[in-house]
């Protein structure tokens, strides 16, 4: 049995989408996501690692632009390798994208206001747009 292996968070690419194919041809995009967490002095932004895979990479490549603000949910993955620069080992913990959503103009809206209101993996799937105002604002 596998252990339950689930991220999801939300944030603002931090580059334009840049499509590219694997050798035997599978769209792929791998992009990193601002994700600010705490509030005051504690404020801080992580940038996870985020890897998009075949319809969802060339949507995403499509439809999205740096500063887009996602909602993301996947899988954790740990990537290592050796820094060719310093021989020393590296690591980095990343997300492959199982769902994702989006809205374009950076703020989260409902599909009525006349933009999509997701793009998704699975068809059929909804998010509840978060309330109209300061991005900083707790919605509850």
């Amino acid at each position: 049995m596998s252990d339950l292996n689930n991220w999801n968070g939300s944030g603002r690419l931090t580059a334009d989408p840049e499509l590219r194919h694997t050798p035997q041809g599978t769209p792929v995009v791998d992009i990193n996501l601002a994700n600010e967490t705490g509030f005051g002095e504690k404020k801080r932004t992580n940038f996870p690692g985020l890897t998009f895979w075949g319809k969802q990479a060339e949507s995403l490549a499509q439809y999205a632009q740096k500063g887009q603000y996602l909602i993301i949910e996947g899988e954790l993955s740990q990537e290592s390798w050796e820094d060719k620069e310093t021989g020393k080992n590296r690591s980095k913990t990343k997300v492959t994208v199982r769902r994702w959503h989006f809205t374009p103009g950076g703020k989260p809206r409902t599909h009525e206001e006349g933009s999509p209101a997701q793009h998704s993996s699975a068809p059929g799937t909804s998010v509840d747009a978060l309330p109209d105002g300061d991005d900083d604002e707790i919605p509850f």
